[in-house]
C-alpha cells in the first residue's frame, strides 16, 4: 500500500517475518471462508466429534492422553468435547488440525479414514500461539470444600434448577472454572437444568394446544368457520402462531372435533 506521495507504508521486510505457524493460520482461516457455503449445515459438533474418535483410535490406539501428549496439548483437552459435548472454540479446532497437518474444512468434508491415512502416523506439537491457553482456575482446598457442599445442596434441591452459569456469577466464579474443579456435580447440575427446560418447553406446548382447540371451539359456537387465519387472528393475543407442526396437528384434530 503507497500513501499520496508514493511511499511505501509497510515494512519491505515484513513478509520474511512471518512464521510458517502464522501462515498456516491464515491459510486455515482463508479456507474455511472461502468453503462457508459448503460447510454449512455440515460443520457439526457431532461431526468434529467423531472425526477426534477415528484419529485417536487410529494414531494412538484410543489412548486420549497420548494423543494429547504427542500434539503438545493439555491432556484434559478432549474431555469436554468427547464427554460432554462441549463445541470447540475456532482456536481449538485449528489446534487440532495444526497437530495433524490437515485443513479444517476438510475434517468436515471429507472421509476421515482418508484424511487420516494420507498423515502416515505423522503428527506435530501445537504452538503456543494457536493453543492460547488459559491458567487453571485455582481454587484453595477451604474453597473446594465449601464450593462442594453449596453445589451439592443445590442438586438436591429439586426446584433449584438455574443454569450453570448463573450458579457460577452468584459464586463469583465462571462456569468453566466449576466444571474444571467440579466435574461430576456440573454434568448433574447441566442435566437437571435441561429436564427442567425440556419440561416447561413441554408444558407450554400443551398449553398452546389447548388454547388452539379453546379458540376453534369459539369460533364454531359464534356459528363461523374457524379458519386458519382467523384462528391466527385470534392467537396472536396470546403470542401463538399455527407454525408449528404440533399446534397444526392440535388446529385439524379441534376442526374434526367440532365438526362432529
Amino acid at each position: 500500500m503507497r500513501d499520496h506521495c508514493g511511499a511505501v507504508l509497510s515494512d519491505s521486510n515484513a513478509s520474511n517475518d512471518i512464521s510458517s505457524v502464522n501462515l498456516w493460520i491464515a491459510a486455515a482461516l482463508e479456507d474455511l471462508v472461502l468453503r462457508l457455503p459448503m460447510l454449512d449445515g455440515i460443520a457439526t459438533a457431532e461431526k468434529f466429534v467423531g472425526f477426534l474418535h477415528f484419529a485417536i483410535t487410529e494414531i494412538a490406539q484410543g489412548n486420549r492422553s497420548e494423543f494429547c501428549r504427542m500434539l503438545g496439548l493439555p491432556r484434559w483437552s478432549l474431555t469436554r468435547w468427547l464427554g460432554e459435548n462441549e463445541r470447540p472454540t475456532l482456536p481449538q479446532l485449528l489446534s487440532v488440525c495444526y497437530g495433524l497437518n490437515c485443513s479444517p474444512s476438510l475434517v468436515f468434508l471429507e472421509d476421515s479414514a482418508d484424511l487420516i491415512s494420507r498423515l502416515n502416523g505423522n503428527v506435530r506439537p501445537v504452538p503456543e500461539i494457536i493453543l492460547a491457553r488459559q491458567p487453571r482456575p485455582m481454587l484453595s482446598d477451604e474453597q473446594r470444600h465449601q464450593l462442594t457442599y453449596r453445589l451439592r445442596e443445590i442438586m438436591a434441591d429439586e426446584f433449584d434448577c438455574r443454569p450453570l452459569v448463573d450458579i457460577a456469577a452468584t459464586l463469583n466464579l465462571t462456569s468453566s472454572t466449576l466444571k474444571y474443579w467440579f466435574p461430576e456435580e456440573c454434568t448433574t447440575i447441566i442435566g437437571k437444568h435441561k429436564k427442567a427446560t425440556a419440561q416447561l418447553a413441554a408444558k407450554k406446548l400443551e398449553e398452546a394446544e389447548n388454547r388452539v382447540s379453546e379458540v376453534v371451539r369459539n369460533i364454531r359456537t359464534q356459528g363461523q368457520y374457524p379458519s386458519r387465519r382467523r384462528v391466527n387472528q385470534l392467537l396472536q393475543k396470546h403470542r401463538i402462531l399455527l407454525t408449528r407442526t404440533e399446534l397444526i396437528s392440535a388446529y385439524r384434530n379441534a376442526l374434526r372435533t367440532t365438526c362432529d
